[in-house]
């Protein structure tokens, strides 16, 4: 089995031999250094760079985040109802000449980012903070306990909807500013809105037991706590060193899962284990785990895991005033991708995408080198053979009939060179011998 050879030239430093024949090959010499100041310089400013976005906090999925505050602002409108059809005397004017239009009242809820430059048309929607938007009333109009809920959520990426039946449009996202909610009705009804922020990607929230053991924060990412509890396992030598999947538990890990082991799935049986051991591990699971595998880790740390909490907001609809503008108002705290920080992390992975063309580059260089040594090879012979050329042929044929010694010393000796003293100090009986005692022939 032959190993493969990278024929591709890897020296890029210029012999100094070509000083007399190219004074410019200085100038190459030049660029080398300079290149290599300014690869220092590059490297230096990208780690302050990546230091830079790491104080400032980067999501998972490497975008930097800020934190900005949104008023939302809730009201409501009524129409046609009973007062709004009184004289000024309060006597009932005739109820005909609303044309039969049952009372109404119309729910509204918008906002805005606190301190958002830009004008109206280029800023963006107040819809693309949120996920979802949902509105959930008690119907008590009659006295009953039925709820009606009004709903918005965001449209799925293109490539994430459902397969869309044969001459159905996928869906379009909507944005908006204002959410209009219309209902019938005379009395005052409370509402109950959830408003769903983005998150991408989606934060949990993680148990008290989990956070104090692994110090996370109260959200974090699914991946963000399956790396939190690899640091934990890698710091305090929890990795068996035969079965590299096997995590032994300490007691901070069998106080936190021992408390979702009681109903919970057993988990699957550790590699190189009997089958009694692999039966005892299978049964129901009523202690303590003493170790389990790592790919077991997100079915072990999902009940320390909930869904991110939603923003609630209580709410009851007033049918006695014609509008109440500007009376509820509520200020929430999101957290959003900081364009700052997403061009700064673009201009760093813009920074790594030229690695490849300086690599072609380099090689570039390399083959030219290459080629600049062979003419200097050839010009050397050449003038030396327009100087002396019977020493110059000379030398050339010792130098041919050494290497082909070399070449052929495997093979056997001439009987008659071999009778003589000065075969046995020559440099290619070293080479010789130990092609013979590494080559299993005696």
């Amino acid at each position: 089995m032959t190993s493969e050879v990278d024929p591709k030239p890897r020296d890029l430093k210029l012999s100094s031999q070509f000083a007399t024949l190219l004074p410019e090959s200085n100038l190459y010499h030049t660029l080398v250094e300079s290149e290599r100041r300014l690869d220092a310089l590059l490297n230096r400013k990208r780690l302050d760079l990546q230091d830079s976005l790491n104080n400032r906090g980067l999501s998972a999925n490497g975008g930097a985040r800020r934190k900005e505050t949104m008023r939302v602002f809730i009201s409501n409108t009524v129409q046609d109802q009973t007062w709004q059809r009184m004289d000024v005397d309060g006597r009932d004017f005739d109820f005909d000449i609303s044309g039969g239009v049952p009372a109404s009242w119309n729910l509204r809820i918008e906002g805005r980012l606190l301190n958002e430059e830009g004008d109206l048309e280029h800023r963006k929607k107040f819809s693309t903070y949120f996920t979802s938007i949902s509105v959930e009333f008690e119907n008590d109009e009659f006295g009953g306990t039925e709820t009606h809920v009004a709903e918005w959520h965001e449209a799925a990426p293109s490539g994430l909807q459902p397969q869309q039946q044969q001459g159905q449009q996928p869906q379009q996202q909507v944005e908006f500013d204002v959410l209009d909610v219309r209902r019938k009705g005379s009395r005052p009804i409370k509402a109950k809105i959830t408003l769903q922020p983005k998150q991408y990607p989606t934060r949990l929230t993680v148990s008290q037991p989990l956070r104090d053991l692994l110090g996370l924060e109260r959200e974090e990412t699914r991946a963000g706590v399956v790396l939190g509890l690899w640091k934990y396992v890698k710091f305090h030598n929890l990795q068996d060193l035969e079965e590299k999947r096997v995590i032994r538990c300490d007691q901070g890990l069998k106080n936190l899962f021992s408390s979702t082991a009681n109903g919970a799935a057993a988990p699957a049986p550790v590699a190189g284990t009997t089958l009694q051991q692999q039966q005892q591990q299978q049964q129901p699971v009523s202690g303590s785990i003493d170790k389990f595998l790592f790919p077991q880790v997100v079915q072990l740390l999902e009940p320390h895991l909930s869904a991110p909490q939603p923003i609630v907001i209580d709410y009851t609809i007033q049918v006695s005033k014609e509008n109440n503008l500007g009376e509820h108002v509520y200020d929430i705290e999101l957290e959003l991708e900081d364009e700052a920080g997403k061009l700064a992390t673009k201009t760093l992975l813009d920074n790594w995408d030229t690695a490849p063309e300086i690599t072609q580059l380099d090689e570039q260089i390399a083959r030219t080198i290459q080629a600049l040594n062979t003419s200097r090879l050839k010009h050397k012979f050449l003038a030396d053979l327009a100087a002396q050329p019977s020493q110059t042929i000379e030398n050339w044929l010792e130098s041919q009939a050494a290497d082909l010694r070399v070449i052929m010393s495997d093979r056997g000796f001439n009987e008659e060179e071999v009778r003589h003293s000065e075969f046995y100090t020559e440099e290619v009986l070293n080479q010789s011998v130990h092609l013979f005692l590494n080559g299993n022939r005696h």
